[in-house]
Order: C-alpha cells, then structure tokens, then sequence
C-alpha cells in the first residue's frame, strides 16, 4: 500500500499535470513543414544510432559482470573495451550508468537478480498504470508510452512545462512517480518534435542510458 509520502507525490503531479494539460489547450496546433519533418527525422535517426549503438554494447558487455550479494554490479576485473568489442568511451560510459543504478540498489529503491534483471522494492518506482509500461535496466531505463500518453507528454513539452510539468505526466501515464532524473532530461533533450516523430500517432519508447544518450522509437 502506498505511504502517505508517495500518495502525497502522486496527489501533487496530479495537480501539476492538470495545469499543464489545461494550458496546452491554449495552444494552436499546426502541421510541421515538410522541412522541419525531415529535421526531426534526421534527429531522430541520430540520436537512435547512438542508442541502439550503446545498447548492443551493453549486451556485449555483460558477460562481463558480476553481482554482489548486495546486489550491486561491477565489471570484472580488467574488463577491457577491445575484449568485449566495444568503444573506450561507451565502456566508460556504462561504468557511470552501472554506478548509478548501484546507488539506488543501495538506497533499497531497486533490486537486482543474478540474470542481472532489475526491479523496483519502492512503489513509487513501481509501474503501477495499464496503457504504458517502465523497465529498469541495469545501464538505465525504458518507458513506453501508447498514443493517448504521447499526446499528453508532447502538449506539456509545447507549453514549456519543464521538468514538473513532464515528471507529473510521466507519473500520470506509468505510475512511476519516483522517477529517476536522467530520463526526464532525456525526454526535454530529445524534445517534442523527435518524440512525434519517433511515435507517427502510434505511441514512443523513450530509453535513457544513466550516464549517456538519450532516444525514442515507436511501437
């Protein structure tokens, strides 16, 4: 059962995204030129490359790491990026991703399994809402949002909501409403005209690496 805290956090992105989805109605909607259609594609495509590029470096990689009995994960010892065919900076990089997700293993949010499977033990980063969905990784998250969230997600976007007015609509749409900073960042970063893109009115996966890039794709 949620903590009166949670429920409190809940109650207050409520209100926030309530405001911000009123003001997006204020807003004129238009067609994106054929210019500024390719633009975000073009954006898209890139920031997808990069992706998808450090996620197959993470599944390289894990043939690499080993689980604590706290939970946490590390490297083996004197992994090297040419060992596990993967760049220097990408290795480096997943480093500081594993460290964070280790620092919140060790606050007791989340848990890990020896198939270096991550769950949340906090309800409040805790999926808890029917229509998205919300994966912890171990090098950092997905968040899958259907047609109807999307929408929301880009009106907030529009109206310059900031990081409130997208964590209540991210708390809103998954329920999770703990959410980790790099993937609210990763959502303004990516911006509303590349998350439409990626989504063609069918809904948007927004995956964060903690320590690096930022992408979407649709379903």
């Amino acid at each position: 059962m949620p903590t009166t805290a949670a429920m409190g956090v809940r109650k207050t992105q409520a209100v926030l995204l309530s405001m911000f989805l009123a003001a997006s109605m204020l807003l004129t909607v238009t067609n994106a030129t054929p210019a500024s259609a390719r633009s975000e594609g073009a954006t898209a495509a890139r920031l997808a490359a990069v992706g998808e590029d450090t996620a197959a470096a993470a599944a390289k990689l894990e043939r690499f790491v080993v689980r604590h009995a706290d939970g946490t994960l590390a490297f083996r010892a004197n992994t090297r990026a040419a060992t596990a065919g993967v760049r220097t900076a990408t290795l480096l990089s997943l480093k500081a991703s594993m460290e964070y997700t280790n620092k919140l293993v060790r606050q007791g949010v989340l848990a890990t399994t020896t198939d270096l499977d991550v769950y949340a033990t906090d309800a409040t980063y805790s999926l808890q809402s029917v229509g998205s969905a919300w994966y912890w990784r171990w090098w950092g998250v997905e968040a899958h949002f259907d047609s109807f969230w999307t929408n929301k997600l880009i009106n907030a976007l529009n109206v310059g909501a900031g990081i409130a007015g997208v964590t209540a609509v991210v708390c809103s749409a998954t329920g999770v409403c703990g959410v980790a900073a790099g993937i609210i960042a990763g959502i303004l970063a990516i911006g509303s005209g590349v998350i439409g893109f990626c989504s063609n009115a069918n809904g948007v996966v927004v995956k964060r690496t903690h320590a690096g890039p930022s992408w979407c794709q649709g379903h």
